[in-house]
């Protein structure tokens, strides 16, 4: 059993609150891949550990807890079962067949983190909505939200964007302030940026902004390893996860333009496979990839 606890900021509605999902795969130990599963919550994010529990048992059926090895990135869940931790960066690698190179997760938050050859690493960012996660979707959310109010104050603000975000809340923009004030999942914010993006690529300046800032912030965080590194002159692998990175068209495309001004001998790249596959990998026995890349993709068309 493999699991995946990042999660991806996903398009679906939940009586009327945006969410994210966390990717869930029950694969055999010989590969086969049996099912996928995006466990959702209104509101709630993919690393809520009751919603992590709930969908893994669900998934499991009859089969005794007992009998599952849990192969997971992240604080792991309650399980009476083996269980092993891998790391992120060890299979976004995996995933793309590679041992080593950069990884730009931007997906609810962000981060960067990297390994070179010679094994030394770096990990960057991802200290939350507070303190960091730049470039992140909880930041694309939250201009989304800024820049729906700022719309009131003058026309030169004007902007699609407004119309759909409140439009996707249900809420005008007295009842948005209220809604600000409350706590909320970070999901809630982050899962607005399917909307900016969905406004960018329509041609709205103001929402192509917000997704090109936030590429920049990124980019600075990547900028940041690859100094540490001391790989701005190497060949390595740049891998984008995270449904920002992997979506959002305009966002990537600035953002590898700014990354490849300074390292450009980097070879970007956004794996067409969900990350929950690179955690597979790296749980089964290497006799089994073959198999396992053999029958996924018709369990995620399923």
């Amino acid at each position: 059993f493999f699991f995946q606890a990042e999660d991806g900021i996903r398009d679906y509605k939940v009586t009327g609150v945006q969410t994210c999902a966390l990717p869930i795969l029950l694969v055999q130990r010989d590969g086969t891949a049996l099912q996928f599963h995006n466990a959702m919550r209104p509101g709630v994010g993919g690393r809520s550990p009751g919603l992590i529990e709930e969908t893994i048992r669900l998934l499991a059926g009859a089969t005794p807890p007992t009998d599952i090895t849990l192969v997971m990135v992240g604080k792991a869940p309650r399980w009476p079962g083996p269980t092993i931790r891998i790391d992120e960066i060890a299979s976004a690698l995996r995933l793309s067949g590679e041992t080593a190179g950069l990884v730009a997760i931007a997906g609810t938050g962000a981060r960067v983190q990297g390994v070179t050859r010679d094994g030394r690493e770096v990990n960057l960012d991802g200290y939350g909505p507070v303190l960091g996660d730049r470039g992140g979707g909880y930041q694309i959310g939250l201009q989304a939200l800024r820049v729906t109010m700022r719309v009131r104050e003058h026309p030169r603000h004007a902007t699609l964007l407004a119309e759909k975000v409140l439009a996707s809340l249900g809420l005008t923009p007295k009842t948005l302030i209220e809604f600000s004030l409350k706590q909320h999942d970070r999901s809630v914010f982050a899962a607005l940026a399917r909307l900016v993006d969905d406004v960018a690529r329509a041609g709205d300046p103001i929402a192509t902004a917000i997704l090109k800032n936030a590429a920049t912030d990124l980019a600075e965080t990547t900028r940041d390893a690859v100094d540490r590194l001391g790989i701005a002159a190497d060949t390595y692998p740049l891998i984008g996860i995270g449904s920002v990175a992997k979506k959002s068209d305009i966002y990537w495309q600035e953002y590898c333009r700014l990354v490849l001004a300074f390292a450009p001998h980097l070879k970007p790249h956004r794996p067409a496979l969900p990350p929950v596959v690179g955690v597979a990998i790296a749980g089964l026995p290497p006799a089994s990839k073959d198999r396992l890349f053999a029958t996924v993709p018709t369990i995620l068309k399923s």
